[in-house]
């Protein structure tokens, strides 16, 4: 999992899950991650388990916005 990855190549090996991301590399005028490297996916509640125990960790969701538009593909914790 320590593999830097576009946000495409996340998207697709990580469809409608939480990530866990370091290394964030940022598309310039918000649009989102450019790359980074995934140290975890699945379960919100691991996700946000390693983060609240300190783990440097950015978690955002791969759910696409526009299939579920009321927000669900919302970043937690940035």
């Amino acid at each position: 999992m320590d593999e830097r990855l576009t946000w495409e190549e996340i998207e697709k090996r990580y469809p409608e899950q939480w990530v866990g991301l370091s290394d964030v590399e940022w598309s310039g005028q918000e649009q989102g991650v450019r790359s980074a490297v995934v140290k975890c996916a699945g379960s919100s509640g691991e996700i946000l388990r390693r983060k609240l125990a300190g783990e440097n960790i950015r978690i955002e969701c791969t759910i696409n916005p526009y299939k579920y538009p009321l927000g669900i593909g919302m970043s937690l914790f940035a």
